[in-house]
C-alpha cells in the first residue's frame, strides 16, 4: 500500500471516527450497566414472598389478571403483560391517558396474587436504569434518536472497516502489545491501535446489530400496518361482530400453532404501539437452539386469525440476543463488560490523541507509517507477524459471542473460558513484549 493509499484510508477513518466517537462512547458508557440490569433489579425487588405450590399447578388465566388488573386501576389501560423467565410470576404493565409512562403490576401466575406494584410514571422519579435505558436506545428523542443512533452505528462500522486497512501498514515495525516511549500522542495511538484491534470483533458484531435491530423496529410496523390493513378489506363484505378475542384465547392460539415455542410477551392492540385490531404477541424457543431468538406473532381481535413474521423480522431476531447479551451467567456479563470498557478505552485513546495533533498545530501532514520514529532495534514484521495475534484474538471473540446461542449451562461456560482465554493472552503479550522493550 503506497503513502497516497494510506493518506486516503487515513482521512476516511478520521472523519468517521471524529463524527461518530462520541456518541459510540455514549453507548458504550450506557450499555455498561445495563448489562448487570438483571441483578440490579433483583437486588431492589420489593415482591411478597409467593405462595409454597406444588411444581404442576396450572397458571391462571391471563383474563382474570387482567380483571384484577382493572379493578385495582379503573380507567387505565393494560399496554403488555410479560412473563418470567425463571419464575410463575406475570408483569402487568398500565397506563392512564395522561401518563407517558406505564406502571407495572406483578402477580403470582398460580394464583392471581399481587405481589408488588411501583407508583405511576407521573407519581415516580426517573431512575438510573431508566436514564441508562433512555440515552442508550433513543437519546430521549423517540424514533429520531433511535434514526440518529443507528447511523452512527453504521459510521462507526465504517471507522473500524478502516482501521482495520491502516492497522499493517501503521504496524510494520511494531509489535502486537508494544506501546513505545515518546511523545504523548505516539503513546496514546499506541494504546488506541492495540486497544482498537482487541475489541474490533466485539465492536463490529454490537454496532452492526445495534443497527439492525434500529431498522427491525420500522420494519415490524410496516408490517403490522400491512396486515391491518388486509384485515379491513377482508371485513368490508363481512357481517359486523361483536365477539372479541381475549387476551386468554389469543395466547392460546399461539400456543397452540406453534408448541415448540413459548409466549413471553403480550401487547394489547393500540394504534401507538401497532395495530388497532391485532395482538402483537412475541414468542421464543423452547430448545437449547432456540431459546435465545424471538419473533412476533400477530392475532386478529376478532376472528382469531393468526399471521406469522414474515422472514425478514424472523432473521432480525438473531440480532436481539447477540446485542443484548441475555445471557444469564454472571461471570460472561462481567468479561462482557471487560470488554465494553476496552472500547471505551479505544474511542477515549483515540479521541485524545487527535485533540493533542490538533492543540499542535505544525503536525498538519498524516503520519505515515515511514515517518514514525522507529527505533534501531525494531524488526521489519512480516503479514503473518502482524496478524497473528489478532486474528486469534478475534476467532475467540467471534467464537465467545456465538456459542453461547446455542443453549445455556455448557455453552455460556465455553464462551467464559473463550473469553478468559482473550484477555489472559492480552495481559500476557503486553507483559511480554513491554519488558522486552526495557
Amino acid at each position: 500500500m503506497n503513502s497516497r493509499t494510506i493518506k486516503v484510508w487515513y482521512q476516511i477513518h478520521k472523519c468517521t471516527s471524529l463524527v461518530c466517537a462520541v456518541f459510540v462512547l455514549l453507548l458504550c458508557l450506557t450499555g455498561l450497566p445495563l448489562i448487570f440490569e438483571t441483578e440490579e433489579t433483583a437486588s431492589n425487588t420489593g415482591i411478597q414472598k409467593m405462595a409454597i405450590l406444588p411444581a404442576d399447578t396450572p397458571p391462571v388465566s391471563l383474563d382474570t389478571i387482567a380483571a384484577i388488573s382493572y379493578k385495582i386501576y379503573p380507567g387505565h389501560s393494560i399496554q403488555s403483560i410479560r412473563f418470567a423467565d425463571d419464575e410463575p410470576l406475570v408483569y402487568v404493565q398500565m397506563t392512564a391517558v395522561d401518563a407517558r409512562r406505564g406502571h407495572w403490576l406483578t402477580f403470582d401466575n398460580r394464583t392471581a396474587q399481587m405481589l408488588e406494584e411501583d407508583e405511576p410514571s407521573n407519581q415516580r422519579g426517573m431512575t438510573f436504569m431508566d436514564l441508562m435505558r433512555g440515552l442508550h436506545c433513543n437519546l430521549f428523542a423517540g424514533q429520531s434518536g433511535e434514526f440518529l443512533l443507528g447511523f452512527m452505528c453504521l459510521l462507526f462500522l465504517g471507522a473500524l472497516a478502516s482501521g482495520v486497512i491502516l492497522y499493517g501498514p501503521f504496524m510494520k515495525n511494531q509489535a502486537f502489545g508494544k506501546v513505545r516511549v515518546g511523545p504523548p500522542r505516539r503513546v496514546w495511538l499506541d494504546w488506541h491501535k492495540m486497544l482498537g484491534i482487541i475489541a474490533l470483533v466485539w465492536a463490529v458484531v454490537v454496532s452492526l446489530t445495534g443497527a439492525l435491530l434500529v431498522v427491525s423496529g420500522p420494519l415490524q410496523k410496516s408490517w403490522e400496518k400491512t396486515i391491518y390493513n388486509q384485515s379491513l378489506v377482508a371485513d368490508q363484505n363481512q357481517p359486523q361482530s361483536e365477539k372479541t378475542t381475549s387476551v386468554q384465547q389469543a395466547a392460546d392460539r399461539v400456543q397452540n400453532a406453534l408448541p415448540d415455542w413459548k409466549v413471553f410477551m403480550i401487547e394489547y392492540p393500540s394504534v401507538m404501539s401497532g395495530s388497532p385490531r391485532h395482538y402483537l404477541i412475541w414468542v421464543k424457543g423452547t430448545t437449547d437452539f432456540t431459546s435465545y431468538l424471538s419473533m412476533p406473532i400477530l392475532i386478529e381481535t376478532v376472528t382469531g386469525e393468526l399471521t406469522e413474521a414474515p422472514w425478514y423480522l424472523k432473521a432480525l431476531g438473531i440480532a436481539r440476543p447477540l446485542h443484548l447479551n441475555n445471557y444469564n451467567t454472571l461471570p460472561l456479563k462481567i468479561l462482557w463488560a471487560l470488554l465494553d470498557i476496552i472500547a471505551i478505552g479505544m474511542l477515549v485513546s483515540g479521541i485524545y490523541a487527535w485533540l493533542l495533533k490538533h492543540r499542535k498545530h505544525h503536525a498538519r501532514t498524516v503520519n505515515l507509517p515511514e515517518r514514525q520514529h522507529v527505533s534501531t532495534t525494531a524488526s521489519h514484521q512480516s503479514p503473518h507477524q502482524i496478524w497473528s495475534i489478532p486474528i486469534i484474538l478475534g476467532a475467540l471473540t467471534l467464537f465467545a459471542l456465538v456459542v453461547p446461542l446455542l443453549g445455556p449451562g455448557i455453552w455460556q461456560w465455553l464462551s467464559a473460558v473463550a473469553l478468559a482465554i482473550l484477555l489472559a493472552v492480552i495481559c500476557y503479550w503486553r507483559y511480554a513484549h513491554q519488558n522486552a522493550g526495557k
